[in-house]
């Protein structure tokens, strides 16, 4: 390898950039020997030329390549040339999270920004709302329909999802509210890792974490299914009395998607809503619990409606 390292008498000049050579990685080599004597085959031409060798393990070495300057490609045979590495390209794949916000009253903002209180409610209590303005009977129940249009099954999923459910919106504008403020959730992320890590912290056995923004309809999921399945439901249901939720998910094309959780009734569309869901693994009886979570203060602030 060529030393690199600046002598210690002298000093770069800051206004020179330093450019490492290119490289280009050269596969194919069944022995390491191989791949030694290739390089020293180049190195006969350039004396200088810095080198690497790796290993392509899997369970076992099948393979060998060796790293070397660009420059070089012109010295390597046809067959050599052809064996030249793609370069792995990192792609970063990055979500835009907005912002959202909850409408749950000033004394409740009030009494967050001060204790760290915060309510984490339930699919039932969506049902069961006292604000019949708010209250959503048809929450997590969905018509699927086959491919061809012949059969349908309503499936009420309410009963069979053990979940925490934090509802927010998009819109800081509350139509129904009755009060002057809301809270406003500057970082989604952090706001999942908090919470996330408090109902853990609480004992609750916590499998996914979804979220999103809802998606309005007439409760109906189109096309999903094949008739046969979809009958094949239909005959269960009315033997067993019980449907295969499990298997209601898989064939009906939800699973990765979990579009269940997500539609809404069109006559909730104003709320423009943004939803996060905890599926635990536990069965519980509450349809809401309070957390203490002082640390998403920080990401979080109390503003005008």
């Amino acid at each position: 390898m060529v030393d690199r390292k600046i002598h210690s008498e002298y000093s770069l000049l800051d206004y020179i950039e330093f450019k490492p050579e290119q490289t280009i990685d050269v596969g194919g080599f069944k022995t390491e020997d191989e791949a030694k004597t290739r390089i020293e085959e180049l190195k006969k031409i350039n004396p200088m030329i810095e080198d690497r060798i790796f290993a392509k393990q899997e369970f076992i070495i099948t393979d060998y390549a060796i790293k070397i300057p660009k420059t070089m490609e012109k010295y390597l045979s046809n067959a050599e040339k052809n064996r030249i590495l793609k370069e792995n390209q990192c792609v970063q794949f990055i979500s835009n999270q907005p912002i959202v916000y909850r409408d749950i009253g000033e004394k409740y903002i009030d009494n967050f920004m001060e204790t760290g209180e915060l309510l984490v409610s339930t699919f039932k209590r969506c049902q069961n709302l006292e604000n019949y303005k708010r209250k959503d009977e048809r929450e997590l129940r969905n018509i699927i329909n086959s491919i061809d249009g012949k059969y349908r099954v309503e499936v009420d999923m309410q009963l069979n999802v053990n979940a925490f459910l934090l509802c927010t919106s998009l819109n800081s504008h509350f139509v129904e509210s009755n009060s002057k403020y809301c809270l406003e959730i500057k970082d989604i992320n952090a706001c999942l890792s908090i919470i996330t890590n408090s109902l853990i912290s609480k004992g609750y056995k916590v499998k996914k974490v979804l979220f999103g923004p809802c998606f309005y309809s007439n409760k109906e999921l189109s096309g999903r299914v094949e008739q046969n399945r979809i009958k094949k439901m239909i005959e269960e249901q009315n033997k067993t009395q019980t449907i295969n939720i499990g298997k209601v998910l898989s064939d009906s094309g939800i699973v990765g998607g979990y579009d269940i959780f997500f539609n809404k009734d069109l006559h909730f569309s104003h709320e423009n809503e943004y939803r996060i869901i905890w599926l635990v693994n536990d069965d519980f009886k509450e349809d809401k619990i309070i957390i203490k979570v002082p640390e998403l203060r920080e990401y979080c602030c109390k503003t005008k409606i």
